[in-house]
């Protein structure tokens, strides 16, 4: 992977969202990257689990990365459509997830994601399809 590539992957993550829940990039490599993060008190449900919205946001987050670095420095994502099965609770101290290049488009790309608790136990699974935007031409 090209550094600019890199440098621009990680931009993802200077967001206020992103630092609100102190996620955390393990690894970046070309069509794959590792986040993570730690669980506090505050991120878990009436029942103690890590509530549902944040493991698809960190999936979501480890992938629009893991796709980041297929693309040109300049250009940016968007999520178009994210499925996740969960398949446990998300129990523990941490969370990762790790999320890789299934399919690389003109427009269109589509990884996989896996998110895991601290013992490395799949919480969840799952699919995105991001597109691809010039980030010179504003939001429509």
């Amino acid at each position: 992977m090209r550094s600019d590539q890199e440098k621009a992957a990680l931009n993802g993550l200077t967001g206020p969202f992103a630092k609100f829940l102190n996620i955390q990039v393990d690894e970046v490599r070309e069509g794959w990257a590792e986040l993570s993060m730690r669980i506090e008190e505050k991120h878990t449900h009436h029942r103690g689990a890590v509530q549902g919205g944040l493991v698809v946001t960190l999936a979501d987050a480890a992938l629009a990365i893991a796709l980041k670095t297929v693309i040109e420095p300049t250009d940016e994502t968007a999520t178009v459509e994210i499925k996740l099965n969960f398949i446990r609770p998300g129990l523990g101290s941490k969370l990762k997830s790790q999320a890789s290049l299934r399919h690389k488009g003109k427009r269109f790309l589509v990884g996989d994601m896996t998110v895991l608790d601290d013992n490395d136990k799949v919480v969840a699974i799952g699919m995105g399809t991001f597109v691809v935007l010039d980030a010179n031409r504003p939001p429509s």
